[in-house]
């Protein structure tokens, strides 16, 4: 990432690195990020987290300043000013960005249940019980009786025969 941020300036010369500075730099940054990848899933106690912090910060800076030192910046005969865009075209939605990722991480932290509300639900499910069972489906009305004039069709009832069908 930093390397492709220095890639991306605009200016009026040429950029030039020192490659043993860029290969530590490149080192530090690896093994920052495998020692923060370590910390992250072994320090559990507040002190060491604030400790791990520290180091990973310091970490980050190096790896910046060892990237910094390794360029070189050879300015070129000046023809016409710099062209570029304003300073807020950049600016405005990186800082609107920033304002909604802190109000959208402070919603999801105020929204977590607390273990007040975790008793409160748990009180609750007891005093319902169990919930009761489904009721039994209810048979649409027959209001001519058909069913109980008919088996036919019904399981378990015979096909009827001729026999059972009275004289015409």
């Amino acid at each position: 990432m930093h390397y492709t941020g220095m890639a991306a300036m605009r200016l009026n010369g040429s950029l030039g690195y020192d490659s043993t500075r860029v290969i530590l730099s490149v080192v530090v940054a690896v093994v920052a990020a495998t020692v923060a990848l370590w910390l992250a899933m072994t320090v559990r106690r507040p002190l060491a987290i604030f400790a791990s912090a520290l180091v990973m910060g310091v970490a980050v800076n190096g790896m910046h300043f060892t990237g910094m030192s390794a360029l070189s910046v050879h300015l070129h005969e000046r023809a016409d000013g710099v062209t570029g865009t304003r300073v807020s075209a950049l600016l405005v939605p990186i800082i609107v960005a920033v304002i909604f990722g802190v109000v959208g991480l402070l919603y999801a932290l105020l929204a977590a249940p607390t273990d007040d509300d975790r008793a409160a639900a748990a009180y609750l499910d007891a005093r319902r019980g169990p919930e009761p069972a489904p009721a039994a489906p209810v048979a649409a009305p027959d209001p001519v009786g058909l069913r109980a004039r008919s088996t036919l069709g019904q399981p378990g009832t015979p096909f009827p025969s001729r026999r059972d069908t009275p004289p015409r």
